[in-house]
């Protein structure tokens, strides 16, 4: 596993299969109402896949570097505020920045967005 990484693929004999630590994922929106909804949704997949996950939701102007995106082990921004994905890539500390689908965000689809940074964190 990458240090500081949250997700480790372990070969298995009979299956490769991947092993979870604590995971913190940082929504960013522009009000950080909406991302509240994809936090609970979120929570929710996590809970029936099994998943230790930690998702705090904020409004992009009301986050702080230290406070909010040093713990987190990705970043995901809301559709909204993706042209903001530059700047906060410059401050993540080479954390993984990633823009939600546009579809899953307005759909409120946690658990297809709680995988799309699963994925993002295996590579």
């Amino acid at each position: 596993m990458k240090k500081g990484s949250a997700v480790e693929k372990v070969a298995d004999p009979e299956k490769e299969r991947l092993v979870m630590e604590k995971i913190h994922v940082l929504l960013m929106c522009s009000s950080g109402m909406s991302s509240t909804i994809i936090k609970a949704n979120m929570a929710k997949a996590a809970e029936k896949m099994g998943i230790d996950l930690t998702v705090d939701a904020k409004a992009e102007s009301a986050v702080n570097v230290e406070r909010d995106m040093n713990p987190a082990d990705i970043i995901m921004l809301a559709p909204q505020v993706r042209y903001i994905k530059s700047d906060i890539e410059k401050k993540s500390g080479g954390k993984p920045v990633e823009v939600m689908s546009m579809r899953d965000y307005g759909l409120g689809n946690g658990e297809s967005i709680l995988k799309e940074a699963l994925k993002k964190l295996e590579n």
